[in-house]
């Protein structure tokens, strides 16, 4: 439901740039110059009274300027806070310019005062046709302004409504969550302690598997040096370990060979069969040998 606020603000936010933008346009590209041609020409009508000694014309034109100054002053503040009161000050000094332009008009008498008026009725006519404009920008500007602030309020109720309610929300379900934490760190303890357990009694088997498998090497080992070469490992155990094993336990089966080949090999020589030769195809590496 809030989307759509939020696209109408953008908007908002769009026109209220477009017409403060056309207003800042309407400024620099229309009525500055007016008002530097509107300065020269009452400048003009001026020097015109002064050569002719029209001195009605000169009390004219002072009121005139007087009333220029003072609709350049509201508007300018105009332009620049956007208060409607200065705008509305403008307009009603608009009529007092255009009496003062009569007055001039019936006090002019030489052609050039004549001249001088009518530029100025002229140039003053587009300077306030130029400030109408402008008006109706800030106008634009000043009510996209006021439903932002309205559609902004309306947002600013939600959220902070929004706000109170999850709160509210937290707040209720505070003790649940707290009751869930404090279960699932139990549960956390349990699942480590168990895993710790478990963890040291594997070593713990592997450790033995270890020791029993050294300590029936070193009882085969003490076999083999007395003699006994029927001594066996009765290997059950796989892997590298058992392969280990095996080896260990082929060699009391090699000196066997090695001590039943050297007895025929004796009892062959003892037969005058001195040329005997042991097989050594029976036997690998040095053994062959």
């Amino acid at each position: 439901q809030q989307i759509p606020k939020l696209k109408t603000l953008s908007e908002l936010s769009r026109k209220v740039q477009e017409s403060l933008l056309a207003a800042e346009k309407d400024v620099s590209g229309t009525i500055n110059p007016l008002v530097v041609r509107i300065n020269d020409v009452l400048t003009r009508i001026s020097k015109a009274g002064m050569a002719s000694g029209n001195n009605r014309l000169l009390e004219a034109v002072d009121s005139t300027y007087t009333l220029f100054m003072d609709i350049r002053v509201f508007l300018r503040v105009y332009n620049s806070n956007y208060q409607p009161a200065d705008g509305e000050a403008v307009f009603k000094l608009l009529p007092d310019f255009e009496a003062a332009l009569k007055t001039m008009d019936a006090a002019a008498i030489i052609a050039d005062e004549r001249s001088g008026v009518a530029q100025l009725a002229t140039d003053f006519a587009a300077y306030k046709e130029a400030f109408i404009k402008l008006d109706a920008s800030i106008k634009d500007a000043s009510a996209a302004r006021a439903e932002m602030d309205s559609q902004a309020l309306s947002l600013a109720e939600f959220f902070d409504l929004y706000t109170d309610s999850t709160l509210s929300s937290m707040n209720e379900l505070g003790p649940t969550m707290e009751d869930a934490n404090h279960s699932a760190q139990r549960w956390l303890l349990i699942i480590g302690v168990v895993g710790v357990a478990v963890g040291i009694m594997l070593a713990a088997w592997i450790i033995l598997g270890v020791v029993n498998v050294l300590n029936r090497l070193s009882a085969f080992a003490g076999e083999m040096s007395r003699g006994n070469l029927n001594a066996s490992l009765n290997v059950r155990e796989g892997g590298e370990i058992g392969a280990m094993i095996k080896a260990m336990d082929s060699i009391s089966a090699v000196l066997k060979k090695i001590i039943t080949e050297y007895e025929d090999l004796e009892r062959d020589i003892e037969q005058g069969k001195l040329d005997a030769q042991a097989d050594a195809s029976e036997f690998a590496g040095a053994f062959a040998e």
